[in-house]
């Protein structure tokens, strides 16, 4: 008779009086120890066993966990290492048979990831969170079991760092500690190796700070984290856990506010701040945290270079006057000295301000009473006076953006806006919205009826337009494609009415074309047909220079262009621009709108030709 059966039938009627799936587990366990162990170890490893069993009254569920994990256990462990293993649980035992069961059910996993000299630490952080009552054995059992996946991503002097933030948590609410113990594993799996370290030392931080925001760190940390640059995480967690310890309860609103912030700024842009901020901490904690809140309102309004001589007098209230509760209102903006050194330093104009002025210049263009409007109103509205192909403004007001600050200068700012509003009052004066359906243009002949019988022949849906602008939308089918195409058109014969008739003007319409050309997306990024309108759009800032179009393509390009010449002309109508925009979207439909895989030979500037290109329709 082999010694594994043996064992079996020797144990066998001591077993069945500790449950019926006891001998099973023991059996089995034999059999695959059998070609593990010599006989002596094996004898050994079956009475450890046994005895663990009879340690105490539920410790034969500790067992049945030792039986079931001792194979895959000596995958990692000499034969001594294993009694060591065994001498481990049944010192948990001792505290509990329910967490002993759970630290030998999760040993083989564990190993996985830690040293064998690594588990006797890892058993005795498990074994510091178990108190005797229920609450603590549950949760002692809970840290064993999660152990597996936590060491995925943590080693162990980093999960002894977790244990303590649960373990202080215990002290207040076990149910709250069971919460961030039970949510811990998929965070660290997220978090970069890199910011692990820091956002265990700010849970720290927080929970001796205020451990009811444990909880809220734990859920919304890591998605207020991924808004800050990832290299710069690891430096605003160190920073906000200095802060909290100096400030407490704050600490965590504090963060949570600064990253929402910094979210709203380039991240290229975090390093600087962040390292101003670290500065600012030194002195004052809650100075820096607030100077991070009002960075993104700040540089709305002001560029880099001034917002660093802003902040830098905010320092001077904190460093030089030593007044740091003048220094936490100077960066909150809620003191006097801040919101004049913003205004001071400032070269964005806001529409209040000049909304009056541009009003009756707006007047003295058209000679109508126009109202000047935000263009946020069109937002909150959904109108725009090409909105869905319907001019809902009517020719009654002019819509322009609630500030700019284009330029470094406010008075190239106010230049900026009156070439807008000069643009605006342009398409009330010169014809934008006295539209009509089927009428020939001054340079164009009508093709809309021709194009409206085909439309209906070729679709079941009918249409109801409320507008003759409506009614020529609905003739074509792709129909972000065509109001693209017609606005670019109808600004271009606007903005040519614009530089004859306000020489005044032209400069600074010149000016404020060319730094909007000198910011588009580069065209060989985009889809074909996506470039094509993006083409003419630099062609109607009269900067063709920075066209590029495939040298293939050529052609097309240049018959855009000649077509785009035609509302130039003096005496061109909105008519025209119609017109135009139907014959470029003809042209414009056949190009595939796929991004092509191009050599930077095959795109192309144009060439003296295509610059002096005449004015032309497609076809003749």
């Amino acid at each position: 008779m082999s010694t594994a059966v043996e064992l079996i039938e020797s144990h066998a009627a001591e077993l069945r009086g500790f449950g019926a799936s006891l001998p099973d587990d023991f059996g089995d366990a034999v059999r695959e120890l059998e070609s593990q162990l010599d006989e002596d170890e094996l004898g050994r490893w079956a009475e450890t066993g046994i005895a663990l069993a009879n340690h105490s009254l539920r410790s034969w569920e500790a067992a049945a966990e030792y039986f079931r994990a001792s194979s895959d256990v000596l995958d990692h462990l000499s034969f001594d290492q294993l009694m060591g293993w065994t001498g481990l649980a049944t010192e948990l035992a001792d505290r509990s048979s329910v967490v002993a069961a759970a630290f030998l059910k999760a040993t083989p996993d564990v190993l996985d990831q830690l040293p064998p000299e690594g588990l006797e630490p890892w058993a005795r952080q498990g074994e510091q969170l178990c108190r005797g009552n229920w609450k603590s054995i549950a949760l002692a059992s809970l840290f064993f079991g999660t152990s597996p996946r936590l060491l995925d991503s943590l080693d162990l002097d980093q999960l002894n760092e977790l244990l303590g933030v649960v373990d202080t948590l215990t002290e207040r609410s076990y149910e709250l500690a069971t919460t961030c113990l039970e949510g811990s594993p998929p965070i660290f799996d997220e978090l970069a190796p890199r910011d692990r370290e820091p956002f265990l030392q700010f849970a720290r931080a927080v929970t001796r700070a205020s451990w009811a925001d444990t909880r809220l760190y734990f859920e919304r940390g890591p998605g207020l984290l991924g808004q800050i640059e990832e290299k710069q995480r690891g430096e605003f967690l160190e920073l906000a856990a200095g802060v909290t310890t100096q400030v407490g309860r704050q600490g965590f609103p504090l963060f949570a506010d600064a990253a929402a912030a910094l979210g709203e700024i380039d991240a290229v842009d975090h390093s600087e701040l962040l390292g101003f901020a670290r500065r600012l901490a030194a002195s004052s904690p809650i100075a820096a945290m607030e100077y991070l809140k009002s960075a993104p309102f700040v540089r709305s309004r002001l560029t880099q270079l001034q917002m660093e001589r802003w902040a830098e007098e905010g320092a001077g209230v904190l460093f030089t006057d030593s007044n740091a509760e003048g220094a936490e209102a100077f960066f909150r903006l809620e003191s006097t000295r801040a919101e004049e050194m913003l205004a001071a330093l400032s070269a964005r104009i806001e529409l209040p301000r000049i909304g009056a002025i541009l009003r009756l210049y707006a007047k003295a263009l058209t000679g109508q009473d126009v109202s000047v409007r935000s263009t946020e109103e069109l937002v909150d509205a959904g109108i725009g006076w090409v909105t869905e192909s319907t001019a809902t403004t009517e020719g009654t007001a002019i819509y322009l953006p609630p500030w700019v600050s284009t330029f470094e200068d406010r008075d190239e700012n106010f230049l900026v806006y009156k070439v807008f509003a000069t643009h605006q009052s342009g398409r009330i004066e010169f014809g934008s919205f006295d539209y009509a359906f089927g009428i020939d243009g001054r340079h164009t002949s009508s093709s809309v009826a021709g194009r409206e019988e085909e439309a209906a022949a070729s679709s079941d849906e009918e249409s109801n337009p409320t507008t003759p602008m409506e009614r020529y939308f609905d003739i074509f089918g792709n129909r972000g494609l065509i109001s693209g195409l017609f606005t670019v058109i109808e600004d271009t014969r606007v903005d040519a009415f614009v530089g004859r008739e306000y020489g005044g003007i032209r400069a600074a319409l010149r000016r404020l074309q060319a730094f909007e050309a000198g910011h588009r997306p580069d065209v060989r990024e985009m889809g074909l047909q996506q470039a094509f309108v993006e083409n003419l759009l630099r062609a109607s800032l009269n900067r063709p220079e920075t066209i590029l179009w495939p040298s293939s393509l050529q052609d097309v390009m240049r018959d855009g262009l000649a077509a785009l010449k035609v509302v130039e002309q003096e005496a061109a109508t909105v008519q025209d621009s119609a017109e135009v925009a139907a014959a470029l979207y003809d042209i414009a439909d056949r190009i595939p709108n796929i991004v092509q895989a191009l050599s930077d030979d095959e795109w192309q500037a144009l060439d003296d030709e295509m610059f002096s290109v005449t004015p032309n329709m497609p076809g003749g």
